[in-house]
């Protein structure tokens, strides 16, 4: 029998939970789930505190082993993709009890998992606590529960591993690849120093392991921080209690927004690390060392590659154009204008046979119905923002709408930052209309 299952789609489709391919992920979402684990004769299911707002935190344990391993996910509550590979996790727990893999780690390791340590924040979509306090930097302070509940439990069950699970924002690169990072990884150091302690030296091996592991399947999508030490950061306090911390971030992939990828290699990733962990055995560094470095705001949204700007003395210069896209409100504005050369966009629009224009703005003064037929007329007109009351207008079309609060509030010639709406034209015609972040082609 084997004592590691082969990681592949097949596997994990045996056991994904339902309903937590979502871009956000709330209490209303995990309670239910984590209720129907409580039938699971190896789990042991705990209230362990409560949030601020007085919701319950839970801590999961199962394993019957010398080596503790404590895992945490969603202590910014706007970062949910490893809550949903913890679950996914103790569901292929729940799936595969008969399989020797399975009894191989859970006889070697007791596992204990708090899968959402901020549901106040998760419900709210907000990174920081119902206090506005980011729990990662409170692990000194300890002025929030949540942070207070994390700092007993790592100090009550003292893990030989400690694994801290985020989201990385989507703009993070690959350096030398360019390629979006899926998962990012650090060992923290537990001293100014970095100095490479016994017990951070076997984060690394872990890490290692694990970059294994993905390799083939997520190849050059991966990357590491560097080594900075802060008090106030909890994965660095784990670092201080002797606990081989690994830090996991999940990035997102083309075309992945809601970080199904990520997910999957998530449970990977914990899978092999157990595995090994139980083991026992050790391993090279090496291919956590050969990490590239994480290149924060490598990406962008959208990519405008060489618009022309006219100039009202009738010169003129290119410039790129990036635009941010909120993943919450879906609205986006530009953030970036010049030579953004090292910046890579998730969509990028060749633009350099393009002019920009700053758009016309339509005044609604009776009751109008907006079609798709309607709107692309006024569009191919230059218009890109209407003024007026919003109740005069029924959008029946798929595209949004911006409103123009005064006719006075005409925007330059030229794009500015935060601007939201705009025109592209070729030649005197107009080819592109950019609304809140959506690329309307004309």
């Amino acid at each position: 029998m084997s004592l590691s299952p082969v990681l592949d789609d097949h596997f994990y489709q045996q056991f994904k939970l339902a309903g937590l391919d979502k871009v956000q992920i709330t209490t209303q979402d995990i309670y239910p789930l984590i209720d129907g684990f409580k039938d699971v004769p190896h789990f042991k299911i705990q209230q362990v505190g409560q949030s601020f707002l007085k919701q319950p935190v839970y801590r999961i344990t199962l394993g019957t082993g010398p080596i503790r391993v404590l895992a945490w996910s969603q202590m910014h509550g706007d970062e949910p993709t490893a809550t949903a590979a913890l679950l996914d996790l103790l569901a292929c727990f729940r799936q595969f009890s008969e399989q020797s893999w399975q009894e191989n780690i859970l006889s070697r390791v007791t596992i204990d998992i708090v899968p959402m340590l901020n549901p106040d924040g998760a419900d709210a979509a907000t990174r920081v606590n119902a206090q506005c306090i980011d729990i990662n930097r409170d692990a000194r302070a300890l002025q929030s529960p949540e942070g207070r509940l994390l700092h007993a439990l790592l100090t009550h069950i003292k893990p030989n591993v400690a694994f801290n699970m985020h989201d990385q924002n989507r703009y993070y690169s690959q350096p030398l690849t360019k390629q979006p990072v899926v998962m990012a990884f650090l060992a923290p150091p537990a001293d100014k120093q970095a100095t490479e302690t016994p017990s951070r030296l076997r984060a690394m091996q872990i890490i290692s392991r694990c970059v294994e592991t993905l390799e083939p399947l997520i190849g050059g999508k991966m990357a590491r921080y560097e080594d900075i030490f802060s008090e106030r950061a909890f994965g660095d306090f784990a670092a201080t209690q002797q606990a081989a911390c690994i830090l996991i971030e999940s990035g997102r992939d083309f075309a992945d927004p809601k970080r199904q990828i990520a997910r999957k290699m998530n449970v990977f990733a914990l899978l092999s690390a157990l595995n090994f962990i139980a083991s026992g055995d050790e391993c090279s560094t090496q291919a956590y060392r050969q990490l590239p470095y994480n290149l924060e705001n490598g990406y962008t949204d959208l990519m405008f590659k060489g618009v022309r700007v006219q100039m009202q003395n009738g010169q003129h210069y290119q410039v790129d154009i990036s635009v941010h896209v909120d993943e919450n409100s879906g609205n986006g504005t530009i953030d970036g204008i010049g030579d953004l050369t090292e910046l890579k966009g998730y969509t990028q629009i060749d633009s350099t046979h393009l002019h920009f224009d700053r758009g016309k703005t339509f005044e609604v003064r009776d009751k109008m119905m907006l079609d798709e037929a309607r709107y692309t007329e006024l569009l191919t007109q230059g218009y890109c923002r209407f003024l007026g009351a919003p109740e005069l207008l029924d959008n029946q079309s798929s595209w949004p709408i911006e409103w123009q609060s005064t006719i006075h509030a005409v925007p330059p010639f030229y794009p500015t930052l935060n601007m939201t709406s705009w025109c592209l034209y070729a030649g005197d015609k107009v080819a592109i209309v950019v609304i809140n972040g959506q690329v309307i082609y004309v």
